[in-house]
């Protein structure tokens, strides 16, 4: 039940990011949108890695990665709408 807040307090950010993603598809900034996605990716990964060594593997700590991978990709998928100078947010 620790994980239903974070995902409530979540899920508007998720839809920004899928919003954004799809933005990027019909600027056909594909290249980018993989980059962003691979570089958190990698962060997923380096901390889960992290957290399966020092056994700090729970429910909890899984989907708060989950949702700082999502954070990554909102915020480098939002980078070039905001700095083109037409920012939907």
């Amino acid at each position: 039940m620790a994980v239903l807040p974070l995902i409530c307090a979540f899920l508007p950010i998720d839809a920004a990011a899928s919003i954004m993603d799809g933005s990027l598809v019909a600027a056909k900034q594909t290249t980018y949108m993989s980059a962003v996605q691979i570089g958190a990716t990698v962060v997923q990964f380096a901390l889960l890695t992290y957290l399966a060594r020092s056994d700090g593997v729970t429910t909890l700590t899984v989907w708060t990665v989950v949702k700082v991978g999502r954070e990554i990709e909102t915020a480098g998928a939002g980078w070039p709408c905001c700095h083109a100078g037409r920012c939907p947010i």
